[in-house]
C-alpha cells in the first residue's frame, strides 16, 4: 500500500492539518474539531497522533457526552514491536490499552498507518516512498524512524474519535485484493525483495543473509565472544556501500537531520 499512499502525499496543497486512515472507517460528529483540539493538548508543533484505532462497535460509547470505551476512556495504545515480520522486517505488535488519560501519551518510534494526524509539514518532510512496492511489514517502522529523525514525536490519542469496521472489512472477499495484480508472482517476489533491501539500507539494518551467518555462528558456540564478534554486518555482508546508504538517507525519502538513528 505504500505506493498508493504516496499518491496521497502528492495531492497535498496548502492544507494545515493532514490525517491518514485506512478504509472502512467511521467518525464521531465534529471529529475534525476534536482531533485538532486533541493534537493541541500535546503543546508540540511536531506532534503526530497515531494508533491502531478502536473497533466501530465502540462508536456509540465514544460519542460526545459519554465516558468512552468501557466507561473509562479506554483507547488502543501502540507500544510494542517485533523483529519477526516478513523478510525479517520490524513490525508493530498489536496494541495495549490506556485508560483515563487527560492528554495524548508520547510513545515515539511506534507509529501506525491506520491513523496518523499531524500538521501537514510532517507529510511534506517525510513523504511516503513510492519506491517500496508490496511492502507491508516494515512500512510503519520505517516511517516512524523517518518522523523521528525529522524531529517529530508520536503520541497515542487519548480519546476515540475515529473507529474501524474490523469485522466486515476482514470478512470481505475483496479484502487484500490489491495484492492480486497482473504482476507475476516471480516478478512480485523480486520487487518485494528489492523494496525490502531499500528499507534495510535506509535504516542500516543487516540483510537476511548477514543475520543467518550470525545466527549460525552463535549456534555453533553461543558463549564465544570471538565467534560473535567475527560475524560483522558491514561491507559485503551488508551488501550496501556507505555511498549507497548515504545517498538514500539524504534523498527526499530518506532520514532527517534533527535526530540520529
Amino acid at each position: 500500500p505504500t505506493w498508493a499512499r504516496s499518491l496521497g502525499s502528492k495531492m497535498m496543497q496548502d492544507e494545515e492539518f493532514c490525517m491518514q486512515t485506512d478504509s472502512h472507517m467511521d467518525f464521531v460528529p465534529d471529529w475534525d474539531v476534536h482531533m485538532i483540539d486533541m493534537w493541541a493538548k500535546t503543546n508540540n508543533e511536531y506532534a503526530v497522533l497515531s494508533t491502531y484505532v478502536a473497533d466501530s462497535a465502540t462508536l456509540n460509547e465514544n460519542m460526545p457526552g459519554h465516558k468512552g470505551t468501557n466507561g473509562i476512556y479506554e483507547v488502543p495504545h501502540l507500544c510494542m514491536v517485533t523483529f519477526s515480520g516478513s523478510y525479517g522486517m520490524v513490525r508493530n505488535w498489536g496494541t495495549k490499552c490506556l485508560r483515563n488519560m487527560n492528554k495524548p501519551k508520547i510513545t515515539n518510534m511506534v507509529w501506525g498507518a491506520g491513523l496518523s494526524f499531524s500538521k501537514c509539514h510532517a507529510e511534506r518532510k517525510a513523504p511516503y516512498d513510492p519506491h517500496t512496492p508490496h511492502i507491508f511489514d516494515g512500512e510503519e517502522f520505517a516511517r516512524a524512524i523517518r518522523f523521528w529523525t525529522h524531529g517529530y514525536d508520536i503520541y497515542t490519542p487519548h480519546r476515540v474519535y475515529v473507529v474501524h469496521n474490523y469485522h466486515d472489512s476482514q470478512s470481505d472477499p475483496t479484502h487484500g485484493a490489491w495484492v492480486h495484480s497482473k504482476t507475476s508472482w516471480q516478478q512480485r517476489s523480486i520487487e518485494t525483495q528489492q523494496a525490502t533491501a531499500r528499507l534495510r539500507m535506509l535504516l542500516e539494518m543487516p540483510t537476511e543473509e548477514a543475520l543467518a551467518k550470525r545466527k549460525q555462528a552463535l549456534q555453533r558456540d553461543p558463549n564465544n565472544p570471538v565467534t560473535g564478534a567475527s560475524v560483522t554486518v558491514s561491507g559485503s555482508d551488508a551488501e550496501f556501500t556507505p555511498q549507497q546508504t548515504l545517498a538514500l538517507q539524504q534523498s527526499r525519502y530518506g532520514l532527517g537531520d534533527r535526530r540520529t538513528l
